[in-house]
Parts: C-alpha cells; sequence; structure tokens
C-alpha cells in the first residue's frame, strides 16, 4: 500500500513524506534542503520538516529563482 500525502496530512512531515509531497526523490529533497535552507526542526532523535513553512519556502524560491542562480547561469 502506497502512502498519500494531501491536504490532511500531519503539519510535520519526515523527509520521505516531504519528497513525496513535492514530488521529488528523498535525496533531491535533502540536496534541496542544503541548498535552499528549508526550515526543519528536530523531534527527539528525528528532523521534520513544517509543512506550511517548507512549501512557502518553495513558493518563494520558485517565484524568485533568478536570486539562486550563479552569475554564470545568470549570463547564459
Amino acid at each position: 500500500m502506497t502512502k498519500q500525502i494531501d491536504d490532511n496530512t500531519g503539519i510535520l512531515l519526515s523527509a520521505s513524506e516531504a519528497a513525496m509531497l513535492l514530488g521529488v526523490s528523498r535525496a533531491t529533497f535533502k540536496d534541496m534542503v542544503r541548498a535552499y535552507g528549508l526550515p526543519r526542526i528536530r523531534v527527539k532523535q528525528s528532523i521534520r520538516f513544517p509543512k506550511k513553512e517548507m512549501l512557502e519556502r518553495i513558493n518563494y524560491i520558485a517565484t524568485h529563482y533568478h536570486e539562486y542562480l550563479s552569475l554564470e547561469e545568470l549570463l547564459s
């Protein structure tokens, strides 16, 4: 059975749940966390991602992508 991520999913997501929500692999999601400073919190031994804040950050990045490009990428 495949887990589904929807609006009823909790407010804190695991890396796997967040990746599934965004439609990317877990490895790609972890790269995004490092590259874009996605919000995260530690809950005991686990890292969780606040869904609302994460989606807001992704939306900002998607609409302001030019801020995240290198000078070389901007000039090409």
